[in-house]
């Protein structure tokens, strides 16, 4: 009958404790590995064009400072690290992703709306011609006006008019 060694046996090896020790290998051991947190910045203007409904990006990971509770007189603290490993952006890690959803953001557009003068016709106005300079304009009106009044005038009086000048 043959003994199991340890590098053949079927059971995991047990420390002291009876817990399983982790087999060494490449990398750090899982009591010393720290949960490492990053984030992204997502760009969805692409969804704003009308009947859109799908988006593809390769963004950039920065890594988050990692957070630390504390208690201080019956209150929790959460407190961000000052100093922490850049983890993502020496490797220049990036995260590739689609979002494809059912309906889009902004719908398309239906048949357009018809313009007011194709309801309505439109009028044709009469447009009087202006003079080149406003005191022009204002001086034949003053002429047109004192002509008016002269005839108003002279039919009014015309009889008394005819008296006094013989």
């Amino acid at each position: 009958m043959r003994i199991p060694t340890p590098e053949n046996s079927a059971e995991p090896e047990k420390d002291a404790k009876g817990k399983p020790v982790a087999k060494k290998g490449k990398g750090p051991s899982t009591d010393e590995i720290r949960p490492t947190f990053g984030s992204v910045w997502v760009d969805f203007s692409s969804l704003k064009s009308p009947g859109a409904t799908k988006m593809t990006q390769r963004v950039k990971i920065e890594t988050m400072a990692p957070v630390e509770r504390r208690e201080e007189e019956g209150e929790v603290i959460w407190e961000d690290e000052l100093e922490f490993e850049d983890l993502f952006e020496p490797q220049d890690t990036y995260i590739y992703f689609t979002i494809d959803l059912s309906h889009p953001v902004v719908p398309k557009a239906g048949p357009a709306e018809p313009k007011p003068d194709e309801i309505v016709p439109v009028k044709n106005l009469v447009r009087w011609p202006f003079s080149k300079v406003s005191t022009d304009d204002f001086q034949k009106q003053i002429a047109i006006a004192i002509k008016s009044l002269t005839r108003e005038y002279y039919s009014s009086f015309k009889q008394k008019m005819s008296e006094d000048a013989l």
